[in-house]
């Protein structure tokens, strides 16, 4: 084989290890940067202080700054999620409504290899069919636990230990809109965990380093075709995802590769 062959093979070849890496590498969270979920929640109804707002949820897409790497379902893959355990503890009145404090609570994603909502079957029940909704979600493969952070505020969540406040507009059992503040969490466990920088992101209200943010809005007048859940919403998770270290290896590897022939070239030169 000529050595202008094997240049070109050895970078081809380099190149792509380099993409299969790459492909292999970015999964549905994407292969580098800051990157946001878009989810379609189904939650539990809050109406006095020690309720429980549970939830459900599939991730429709995600998206950073090269674009889209994934849509629900892509490449196989059903990334969806559960929040559980966040506790009403006060409330306040608001213009228009209710602002609710909520301490404690948890957020983790999973992936199912087939559709765990298809059909309605997460949704098309009764409030009672809600716990074991949550189960089924749990029985996925666990990719992210997240635990969210204090944000105590005298001003904007003075019930200590909050980690989340929601303003309601309207009557709690029945209500046009709600606005969560940001809730800003740890990274705790779960197969995708070393996929995300750690203290990326500034909790605002404590002055901490978060390694996620989780934002979202809800109502509970647009829920009739999902009885098993009262409330409906949308949510958008942020993290930062390392990138792909291997890349940036296996390329210089083939470009040293392409040196070295060089020189021997030019020796037999």
């Amino acid at each position: 084989m000529r050595l202008s062959s094997i240049v070109k093979s050895t970078v081809f070849a380099a190149a792509a290890t380099v993409l299969g890496a790459t492909a292999a590498f970015a999964g549905p969270w994407g292969s580098g940067g800051i990157t946001t979920t878009a989810e379609q929640s189904y939650e539990s109804l809050v109406l006095q202080n020690g309720d429980k707002l549970n939830g459900i949820f599939n991730v429709t897409q995600i998206t950073n700054a090269t674009g889209i790497p994934y849509n629900y379902g892509g490449g196989g893959v059903y990334l969806v999620g559960a929040f559980t355990g966040f506790t009403l503890a006060g409330s306040d009145p608001i213009s228009g409504g209710t602002r609710l404090y909520f301490t404690g609570g948890a957020l983790n994603y999973y992936s199912f290899a087939s559709d765990p909502f298809a059909g309605g079957a997460l949704t098309s029940g009764t409030p009672a069919n809600q716990a074991a909704d949550i189960a089924t979600i749990q029985g996925g493969t666990l990719e992210l636990s997240l635990t969210p952070e204090s944000i105590f505020n005298a001003t904007t969540c003075p019930v200590a230990g909050c980690t989340l406040y929601i303003d309601v507009f309207g009557g709690l059992n029945n209500f046009a809109a709600a606005s969560t503040s940001t809730v800003f969490l740890d990274i705790t466990g779960g197969a995708s965990a070393g996929l995300f920088q750690q203290d990326a992101i500034l909790n605002t209200t404590s002055g901490a380093l978060a390694d996620a943010s989780y934002q979202g809005s809800a109502n509970s007048q647009q829920c009739g075709a999902f009885p098993a859940w009262q409330v409906c919403g949308t949510n958008h998770a942020t993290f930062n995802v390392i990138p792909e270290p291997i890349t940036v290896s296996l390329f210089g590897a083939g470009l040293a590769g392409v040196a070295a022939m060089r020189r021997r070239k030019a020796k037999k030169a």
